[in-house]
């Protein structure tokens, strides 16, 4: 079975409705150089109780027309949390990594044991309409560890990073997110990190951090400095953290 490794963006809900922050992440991702292939959502008889198998997919024309109606439906219902796609939906894309040439072997039987493509990058969103769980919309896509990340040329990784710092940035320009982590699947908690933030401490424990501009007065830029932690600010302001040293003597940044 694949390992995946996660990003997670946070943005205001005062500042972009959860519909645009939707939208407008699909467009940036599309702009980065995903390519769109079907939203998937679990058959409705299953929305409670998924069973494998049981999904039915539809295309970008269809993005308001099930965005609104997951959200009138949730509304209505008093959810204290909305998810979009429904269930365990993702939008799914693909995204051209790069690949050691002498993995293809290994690649093909990794995708045929498991029935996904080493290219799949999916995304999914949610927000608490009530403030009551979560007071941030939630942009969260995901990718293959195995052999985008790792079992390779570390110089094939750091790319393959930078590819997805590409990502964030247009997201950023586009959306102003407030803060985002990634790190892999079993460890990834923005939380934890931005409340060290909020508390004027460096905000570790995610492999890497993005500070949105309306987040970077909280940091600790002599704190940070001294640290020795690799930075990227991109175009609009944003900071780019790297905590980890998985890649020394390289990095993405």
């Amino acid at each position: 079975m694949a390992d995946y490794y996660y990003a997670e963006m946070l943005f205001s809900p005062d500042k972009s409705s959860f519909f645009n922050v939707i939208e407008g992440s699909v467009n940036a991702l599309l702009s980065s150089g995903c390519e769109f292939r079907e939203i998937v959502v679990p058959r409705e008889r299953f929305a409670k109780e998924i069973k494998w198998g049981e999904f039915t997919t539809a295309g970008l024309d269809r993005l308001r027309e099930m965005c609104d109606a997951v959200t009138r439906e949730a509304m209505s219902e008093g959810r204290k949390m909305i998810s979009f796609p429904p269930g365990w939906g993702r939008i799914m894309f693909e995204y051209k990594f790069d690949f050691d040439e002498a993995l293809s072997d290994e690649i093909w039987d990794e995708e045929e044991e498991t029935n996904a493509l080493s290219t799949d990058f999916g995304a999914s969103f949610t927000y608490s309409p009530t403030g009551s769980l979560s007071k941030y919309i939630k942009l969260t896509f995901s990718f293959w560890e195995d052999f985008v990340l790792t079992h390779g040329d570390p110089a094939t990784h750091i790319g393959n990073l930078n590819r997805i710092f590409t990502f964030w940035e247009h997201i950023s320009l586009a959306l102003s997110p407030y803060f985002g982590v990634m790190n892999n699947e079993l460890h990834i908690n923005a939380d934890s990190s931005y409340d060290l933030l909020s508390a004027g401490e460096l905000p570790k424990g995610n492999e890497y951090v993005y500070i949105g501009q309306q987040s970077l007065g909280l940091l600790d830029v002599d704190a940070l400095k001294s640290s020795g932690r690799r930075v990227r600010a991109l175009r609009d302001g944003s900071l780019i953290i790297e905590f980890t040293d998985r890649w020394a003597p390289g990095s993405a940044l």
